[in-house]
């Protein structure tokens, strides 16, 4: 259903899963942002690695419109190249299209290209489709509202509805462009990038010219690659990020300024080698001398300054990782101005001043600009409340699963961690009265 906000309307992608991995069941709505917590080991990774599956399975068969109108190019090349009979109907793009060979592409799109699709970029992201069933289940099932239902039992079996046949006769440049029109899930954004736990090897995969997160953009290979931080340092490849800056480059750079006091840069040298750069307070460094924090911040600000585009959705798992507790909340305001850029963000996070400071950003939504500006906030700082879909994995059964999470007047509640919190509290309190009553016995006893 169509959400009206402060930023205007907008269209949730709706993903239901079930027995996936350690998932028993649940529905995820893909809000602007997106939060999965709960326990290890609990599916949040299974589900933020099928949501970018989707989304780039989508975008990759069916993409989304753009400015220059050519976004349908790569597919109605596919389709050109498939079959022989669109020469002998005219030999051109735009000659007629008989209505039997026009219903036959559409099924080609939908029935084979689009699950092709899905398969490659789940098996990629979570391993061969017959082993993600859950223990003791049948096999792992996934619907998108408004889009298709899957099976992955070995192979991924997909169930989507063909838009109407229409009549016979349009040229395959317009056919192309219809079945892209009408097919298309409502709510995909145009693109997405998934930056898993310890993203630092993400950048050794960029090297190695592997587009892991499937959604890299225009990309020039280098003849030699950088030196990075860690494991990665002497590995070999192409760095794979264009030279020029994206539409959001002062996002990323804001963000780098923000949680490292300083820049993260691209520099290729004569010969085309490139290296990554820290840069701070005057001084320069290979990224392999910055801190493990630089490492980890670096795949998502490069990313946001020469790939991202508006719209596109980002999947960030554990943004808290290598952050002080004050770098923690810091992330979190963060996230909140790329919510505010027009990005799609999905976090998984056991980080619980990151919940709590985006729940002093949803309450700064009720707030007027005025008081904001007294508590020294931005203008746009601030989250509306339905722009956050925060939820929680479970343990169900065999399984886990996945429960939205309601928001008070104060924001996400996450009684859990307050759980864990209290009880290593208490446990200090009962070993301090031990202490003291043993100490107290042994003078008695004295």
């Amino acid at each position: 259903m169509a959400r009206a906000g402060r930023d205007g309307e907008r269209r949730d992608l709706r993903i239901s899963i079930r027995d996936l991995g350690p998932i028993s069941e649940g529905v995820i709505d893909l809000r602007p942002l997106t939060i999965l917590t709960g326990p290890n080991n609990s599916g949040k990774s299974y589900a933020a690695a099928l949501v970018h599956s989707i989304v780039s399975a989508e975008n990759g068969t069916l993409p989304a419109p753009d400015p220059s109108r050519l976004g349908h190019l790569p597919l109605l090349q596919r389709v050109y190249g498939r079959f022989g009979e669109i020469p002998r109907a005219g030999g051109a793009l735009r000659a007629p299209v008989p209505g039997r060979l026009a219903g036959r592409i559409r099924a080609y799109v939908l029935r084979e290209l689009f699950p092709a699709a899905l398969l490659g970029h789940i098996a990629a992201s979570l391993g061969p489709a017959g082993g993600l069933a859950r223990r003791g289940a049948g096999p792992a099932r996934v619907a998108v509202r408004g889009g298709f239902s899957a099976s992955l039992a070995g192979k991924v079996s997909v169930r989507r509805a063909s838009p109407r046949d229409g009549a016979g006769g349009p040229d395959l440049e317009s056919l192309v462009r219809g079945i892209i029109k009408e097919s298309r899930i409502p709510g995909t954004p145009p693109a997405s990038a998934r930056f898993p736990a310890a993203r630092s090897a993400l950048l050794e995969s960029w090297m190695r010219g592997a587009d892991v997160t499937g959604s890299m953009g225009p990309c020039r290979p280098v003849a030699h690659s950088p030196r990075l931080a860690g494991t990665i340092a002497d590995h070999d490849g192409a760095l794979l990020l264009p030279d020029e800056r994206g539409p959001l480059y002062g996002l990323g750079s804001g963000i780098e300024s923000d949680l490292l006091s300083g820049s993260i840069d691209l520099k290729t040298n004569a010969g085309a080698r490139r290296e990554i750069l820290y840069r701070s307070r005057g001084t320069t460094v290979p990224l392999q001398a910055a801190s493990a924090a630089a490492s980890e911040i670096a795949p998502v600000t490069l990313y946001l300054k020469h790939v991202a585009v508006p719209g596109s959705l980002l999947v960030i798992e554990e943004p808290e990782s290598h952050l002080h507790v004050g770098g923690q909340v810091v992330m979190a305001r963060c996230i909140v101005r790329m919510v505010r850029a027009g990005l799609r963000v999905l976090l998984t996070t056991h980080s619980s001043p990151i919940i709590d400071e985006i729940s002093t950003y949803m309450q700064s939504s009720r707030a007027s600009p005025a008081a904001r500006r007294r508590s020294g906030l931005r203008p746009g700082d601030y989250l509306e409340f339905d722009e956050v879909a925060p939820y929680e994995f479970k343990k169900s059964g065999r399984g886990h699963a996945i429960r939205g999470i309601r928001a008070d007047d104060e924001g996400i509640p996450h009684a859990d961690y307050v759980g864990e919190l209290e009880r290593i509290y208490d446990r200090a309190c009962r070993l301090g009265d031990e202490m003291d009553a043993e100490r107290g016995g042994t003078a008695q006893g004295g």
